[in-house]
């Protein structure tokens, strides 16, 4: 059941970026092609090139990524009208997260999902595919290789090395200990299956793509692996560009600068080359030497020609960086919006100006829905303690005060006083100023000592108090304690095995119910 939907306007939760963005900062408008609106979306479908060459190319690989996927009628039929000129995707992109990792990779996907039945309705003419984009060719396994619940922290073992779609799954352990955690319950039963289905497969791109899809793939989401020499192929012209021009470099710095100039903070910072070199054993980043270019561990060099040489026959051998990715993503599929999170998408705006280097079309970007899954027995408790969901978003401290105000005996807020005080020390001011100037200085020091007095003495009224309402705050403290468990927000902290056992696929039909990409928020559903 859905309790509520929290705006961010109501809440300071977002980067300043991200918040300025969503309320259309006019200083944002350059770094930016079209608003993420009907409107915008309309002049984005009728500006939208893209060859048929590619659609064709595209749609081959997609067609063989999906050889030997069961129950995927939904998505050879989307991939057939990627043929089509009135056919374009929408997309977002994660890393290959253990068992899907945090909450949010599937609330990133399912803002695609929900997005593209948007757009069909509003523009019956054309289709729009949900894509989500695995990123293959990351090799920070470290950051994928772990998943948390309320009862513990899982982690499958291992180490930064070679692209992590390519690493062969090893969790006969970590499944082990999952059969001896996991709630005996049919829902829990399936959620094991489907994991040890996904996990038995070749390599974790594999995995990753099984399980996406035994658990979305109802909803029509297409997955894509980019690691594909004929996509790659595409991309090559693009990738020699940026050895022979630092395109990526000299853009981005220009634009960092503006974002500076206009009081934003760099997001991510270029390198000179932004490629890395795939190999068997290693993804190492490419540096520009003097003379030609050279791995960062210096195990390969190359002359200007050799490296043009080896991205026109081996393209597949080079893989972009996390600025140069969503180039690439952006020159093989007929995109019309990328949706991400609001740290992740705060890095697409360094990168509009690159893209227009680049001759390549920029997207709408989109912040994705976001939600709470709560308890009835949480949900109770805030009705008791007579706060909204919003509340829950600060801190503990205002919080405190806040029960303080609406369940103490005496109204313990200071503020009157305060203005009092100010008052007064207005008038000594210029009283003392009249015998001597000199002396003026010396009042504010008092008014300064007398007002931290005073919040002193709220601090110790407050912790009075809060002896006489320890119910209402160790209340506060469980329903604060489930949107953000260990300090961190639910979404970005528990795993969907902490959900799914309880609710089932239940659970994704509520959230794509719940979710509207057009108008992003945090939706909180009771389970």
């Amino acid at each position: 059941m859905e309790l509520d939907r929290i705006s961010y306007k109501n809440i300071d939760f977002l980067p300043k970026l991200m918040s300025d963005y969503l309320e259309r900062e006019p200083n944002l408008g350059s770094l930016f092609n079209q608003p993420s609106t009907l409107k915008g979306f309309k002049t984005t479908i009728e500006n939208r090139q893209f060859s048929d060459d590619k659609r064709a190319i595209l749609s081959e690989v997609l067609k063989s990524q999906y050889l030997g996927i069961d129950n995927a009628n939904q998505q050879l039929s989307a991939i057939e009208l990627l043929k089509k000129p009135t056919t374009f995707t929408v997309t977002t992109g994660h890393q290959l997260c253990l068992g899907t990792g945090p909450m949010y990779f599937i609330y990133k996907i399912l803002s695609v999902v929900k997005l593209s039945v948007q757009l069909k309705k509003e523009f019956p003419e054309n289709d729009f595919i949900p894509i989500y984009w695995m990123a293959t060719e990351d090799h920070d396994f470290l950051e994928i290789n772990h998943f948390n619940t309320s009862k513990k922290r899982y982690e499958w073992k291992g180490e930064n090395d070679i692209a992590v779609g390519w690493k062969q799954p090893e969790i006969n352990d970590l499944i082990l200990e999952l059969e001896k955690d996991i709630e005996k319950n049919t829902s829990s039963k399936k959620w094991l299956e489907l994991i040890k289905e996904a996990y038995s497969k070749k390599d974790l791109a594999s995995a990753t793509r099984n399980l996406v899809h035994s658990f979305l793939g109802k909803f029509g989401v297409v997955i894509i692996d980019g690691d594909a020499p004929q996509l790659k192929q595409i991309f090559a012209p693009k990738m020699k560009q940026e050895i022979e021009h630092q395109t990526s470099f000299n853009s981005v710095t220009k634009t960092i600068k503006q974002l500076n100039q206009i009081g934003y903070k760099e997001q991510v910072s270029p390198r000179d080359i932004n490629l890395f070199y795939l190999s068997k054993t290693s993804r190492i980043r490419i540096t520009k030497k003097a003379a030609g270019f050279e791995l960062a561990d210096k195990s390969k060099i190359w002359t200007n020609d050799e490296i043009v040489n080896e991205i026109t026959t081996r393209p597949e051998l080079f893989s972009p960086n996390v600025l140069l990715r969503p180039l690439y993503q952006e020159t093989i599929l007929p995109n019309l919006a990328y949706i991400g999170g609001a740290g992740e998408m705060s890095y697409w705006f360094e990168l509009k100006s690159m893209f227009e280097n680049f001759e390549i079309d920029f997207p709408i970007l989109m912040l994705r829905n976001s939600a709470v899954l709560v308890s009835k027995r949480d949900a109770e408790r805030l009705s008791k303690l007579k706060l909204e969901w919003e509340d829950i978003f600060k801190s503990e401290s205002d919080l405190e005060k806040r029960l303080v105000e609406i369940h103490g005996n005496k109204n313990l807020n200071l503020d009157a006083y305060r203005s009092k005080i100010e008052s007064i020390f207005q008038e000594l001011k210029l009283l003392a100023g009249s015998v001597d100037a000199a002396l003026k200085p010396a009042s504010e020091v008092s008014k300064t000592r007398s007002l931290k007095s005073i919040d002193r003495l709220e601090k110790k009224l407050i912790r009075g108090e809060k002896l006489n309402l320890e119910t209402y705050l160790e209340m506060m403290y469980r329903v604060k304690g489930s949107v953000f468990p260990s300090g961190n927000f639910q979404e970005r902290y528990y795993n969907i095995a902490e959900f799914y056992p309880k609710i089932g696929d239940e659970l994704f039909d509520k959230l794509f119910e719940a979710f509207n990409p057009l108008q992003p928020d945090i939706t909180v559903l009771e389970f």
